[in-house]
């Protein structure tokens, strides 16, 4: 057999491991090379074997039944590439600590400061109502079963409702509560005729990250607690307790934008943030400062799609803008027959007195108008939902 033959068998062969005919191979390698072919028979003298198996390689993988799907999401995943910009976000925090350091606290803390209504799921027997004297929430106790399917109720329910942040008090329950991942993996463990953890977990694994998808895609604030495992060191002639790895499925801090260890001190040490004002900060008794500086950071940036993929409208540069969008929607809504004239400035007045951002509209902080702008965008749902509940015939 010549070269030549030996080279076209192989080509044969690799042709047909791609379900191409070889007869076409042969029609391509003879073509023009104005049309894209070879132009030559493809043992020519003026190409070297490299050269030609290289060449009827490339064109054997375009000639494929798939290669027209292959091209197009190619072109796809070319045409997807676009210049990176900072969007406007929802914060996404986790505060981790031992009994007694005070994540509870701090999370109503910045998440009041952040402003706008707060919701807090509290699985921890009542805990954050304790704070009610000082703080302003509404809240959902979740009790004996922890599946991680009533979260993902919980955070969706949130959401719907308008409130500008949610506290998840703790999401440790998700995981070593009743009803948790690790119950969820056990009784898959008991289910099996041959038992094997490992492969037990593939029950669990949908369900934690149906949580966290739901968390990472929720339209409002989110500030997560866990609890820490702990651990006691020796400090001089004292035993200090502290806080090590979270209570949580491991690499779950991943997906929150700023994580925050708490001490029994009560001082916050930043230990992962994409927030470059509080790379490496240690921060006593975290509240409105720490919000302060999350405002800022989240704010910055063109408008984003929110949770349920809608665009954002960019937020008012000023206060005086941000009064005029209210009248001017509060006009909207009378004309549209929603509201009585006034009656959306009212509700912002009211709400923004209940968070404690200003005694008055005029009076809002600057770093405080996207708050009042979502506690807006919730009022005005507050009231058409009431509108249409009236219209129904139902009991408002």
């Amino acid at each position: 057999m010549t070269p030549g033959a030996r080279r076209w068998a192989a080509v044969c062969m690799a042709a047909r491991a791609r379900g191409i005919d070889p007869l076409a191979v042969k029609e391509l390698i003879h073509r023009p090379v104005e049309r894209g072919g070879c132009g030559w028979p493809f043992w020519a003298p003026h190409k070297t074997t490299q050269e030609l198996a290289d060449w009827l390689l490339r064109h054997l993988d375009e000639m494929t039944p798939d290669a027209e799907k292959r091209a197009t999401e190619r072109g796809t995943i070319m045409a997807g590439f676009v210049k990176a910009t900072k969007k406007q976000a929802r914060l996404r925090m986790a505060l981790v600590g031992p009994p007694g350091s005070g994540k509870t606290y701090t999370a109503l803390a910045v998440a009041t400061a952040l402003g706008g209504p707060v919701a807090v799921i509290d699985t921890e027997r009542g805990s954050a109502s304790k704070y009610a004297d000082l703080f302003a929430f509404d809240v959902l106790e979740l009790a004996g079963d922890f599946h991680p399917k009533k979260y993902v109720e919980a955070v969706r329910a949130a959401e719907a409702g308008g409130y500008a942040c949610l506290v998840i008090d703790s999401l440790s329950h998700a995981w070593i509560g009743p009803g948790g991942g690790l119950d969820l993996h056990d009784a898959e463990v008991d289910r099996q005729k041959v038992k094997n953890p490992f492969v037990a977990w593939k029950a669990v694994t949908p369900h934690h990250n149906a949580l966290v998808q739901a968390i990472v895609g929720c339209g409002c604030h989110v500030i997560a607690t866990m609890r820490s495992k702990v651990e006691y060191a020796q400090d001089g002639h004292k035993v200090k307790k502290v806080g090590t790895a979270p209570l949580m499925r491991d690499g779950v801090e991943y997906e929150f934008d700023v994580v925050g260890d708490l001490d029994l001190d009560h001082t916050l040490v930043v230990s992962k943030t994409r927030c470059r004002a509080l790379d490496g900060q240690a921060i006593r008794e975290p509240g409105a400062q720490l919000a302060a500086v999350l405002a800022k950071w989240l704010s910055d940036g063109v408008p984003a799609a929110n949770g349920n993929g809608h665009k954002t409208p960019a937020l008012p540069a000023t206060v005086e803008e941000l009064r005029k969008r209210l009248e001017a929607k509060d006009k909207e809504l009378e004309a549209a027959g929603l509201i009585e004239a006034g009656e959306l400035l009212t509700a912002v007045h009211v709400a923004i007195n209940k968070a404690g951002i200003a005694e008055s509209l005029g009076a809002v902080p600057p770093l405080q108008i996207g708050p009042v702008y979502e506690l807006a965008a919730g009022a005005v749902k507050a009231l058409q939902a009431r509108k249409q509940t009236q219209q129904s015939g139902a009991p408002a």
